[in-house]
């Protein structure tokens, strides 16, 4: 795990990862938020794309944000950078959230295709 040196029973902890994707649209930056879909867990929530670290795969937790924003908001890999990560947050359901700033490479949500079985809609909002 990334972001911290030792968490107490961190092996009982879900570890996941989220993006805080930033846009830059008319020299204005933007944060994208989603709409999750009803039908998942936590539906209807506003928030930004992220998801689990697949446990055992060796993967980063921004490896993971990138490919969780991927899959959920249909762009592809090449157009994020990443800006900050800013820590994790403990949660008290047993969650760990590793947060990570990123800038996309797009000028507004018409440029992503939300995958419909995760996402209900895309917006952003002026920072």
């Amino acid at each position: 795990m990334t972001g911290f040196t030792l968490l107490i029973g961190e092996e009982d902890y879900i570890h996941t990862s989220v993006m805080i994707p930033l846009i830059l649209k008319q020299n204005e930056y933007y944060l994208l938020f989603e709409r999750r879909n009803g039908a998942i867990s936590q539906g209807y929530e506003i928030c930004f794309p992220g998801g689990k670290i697949d446990p055992g795969s060796g993967e980063s937790s921004l490896d993971a944000a990138i490919r969780e924003t991927s899959e959920e908001i249909g762009i592809d890999r090449g157009i994020v950078t990443p800006v900050h990560h800013l820590g994790v947050l403990v949660t008290n359901r047993n969650m760990t959230v590793d947060c990570h700033v990123c800038r996309l490479d797009i000028t507004g949500v018409e440029e992503c295709i939300p995958n419909p079985a995760e996402v209900e809609s895309l917006f952003i909002i002026p920072l």
